[in-house]
């Protein structure tokens, strides 16, 4: 997922799915526990900017904040039915 503040703010547009070349491959990081290893992985994807001077932000799912939720219960709480 993307988000540009460029974009945002031109096309009124939020968190969108971007990128190209997405893969989610192992690093050759590892970390010993106990009785065994832990491998590391890395994502790479290849992304062209579409703004100059933009800040641009990259997450694996939509963010959805606490607040957010907090929300969306109230609302539910209000029209139980509507959920139904």
């Amino acid at each position: 997922m993307v988000y540009s503040e460029k974009k945002s703010k031109e096309a009124n547009i939020g968190w969108f799915r971007g990128g190209t070349n997405v893969t989610f491959d192992l690093n050759g990081l590892h970390k010993m526990r106990k009785d065994s290893i832990r491998n590391y992985s890395s994502l790479i994807i290849e992304y062209e900017f579409e703004y100059d001077h933009d800040e641009v932000y990259f997450a694996n799912t939509i963010p959805y904040t606490y607040s957010t939720l907090c929300k969306e219960l109230n609302e539910f709480e209000k029209d139980e039915k509507r959920y139904q």
